[in-house]
């Protein structure tokens, strides 16, 4: 595996609340208080708080107190179910965890940190044993849930298959149950409905188009599956407030 992108620790406040990264990222919390907003959720989080944002979840971090330190782990997209955590949002899910174990996420975290920032041999396979590391010790720590294998699997092809002109109907023949039962499956688990998290999926592609490519917003509307450039500018203000250009001049 390692699709770590970056890890370290930072002590800056940076009160900039609106930002954007084409990652999953974890967030654990050594001192102060922020107030995180999750589409139209907010909830707050303190010190020795862990948090955990998806790729496909949009959010801000306001920060509350004068002092803020956290260590922050980018992780790009995995097809393992270790880190399925990371973009499952099983029933009773929570984006902020208070751990018991919190001595040992610093200790991970710290350990994390020095072989990102050496050039030790074997570095990335420390990296890989350390990131399996951490998920271990969040899973533990996060609610007990339940791991459903059909949803896990549609999730997978659509965060890579998320160009093609997918249908629920397809979806379902390719794994042998229903278009009823994979619909009720997807939205008991998840809590959103399978064409919803595949727009999803397709909207975070769009963003890292947009802030890491020159491509034109004609060529990336194919590209991420959308049938028009229209209904892709109409959907991308939906979920973002701001056009596909608003965006692309904001965040590259």
């Amino acid at each position: 595996m390692n699709e770590l992108q970056e890890v370290y620790f930072s002590s800056e406040p940076n009160r900039k609340s609106t930002h954007y990264h084409d990652s999953h990222q974890i967030i654990l919390i050594l001192k102060g208080k922020v107030r995180v907003t999750l589409d139209k959720t907010t909830l707050e989080a303190g010190e020795k708080s862990l948090l955990i944002f998806s790729r496909y979840e949009n959010h801000s971090v306001e920060v509350l107190s004068k002092e803020y330190e956290r260590y922050v782990l980018s992780i790009s997209p995995v097809s393992d179910s270790l880190f399925s955590l990371l973009s499952y949002r099983p029933q009773g899910f929570s984006n902020c965890i208070t751990p018991k174990s919190f001595d040992s996420l610093v200790s991970v975290f710290e350990e994390l940190c020095l072989e990102y920032g050496s050039n030790k041999p074997h570095r990335e396979e420390m990296l890989d044993l350390l990131c399996r590391r951490l998920m271990i010790t969040v899973k533990r720590e996060a609610p007990s849930y339940e791991e459903n294998a059909l949803v896990l699997s549609v999730q997978k092809r659509l965060e890579t298959d998320y160009a093609q002109p997918l249908t629920l109907t397809e979806l379902a023949l390719e794994h042998s149950v229903s278009p009823s039962k994979l619909s009720h499956e997807f939205k008991r688990v998840t809590g959103r409905a399978v064409m919803e998290y595949l727009t999803s999926c397709r909207i975070a592609s769009a963003k890292a188009m947009l802030t890491h490519s020159p491509l034109p917003v004609g060529e990336i509307v194919s590209l991420c599956g959308f049938s028009d450039s229209s209904n892709f500018s109409r959907t991308f203000k939906a979920h973002t407030g701001l056009t596909p250009l608003e965006f692309r001049k904001k965040f590259k």
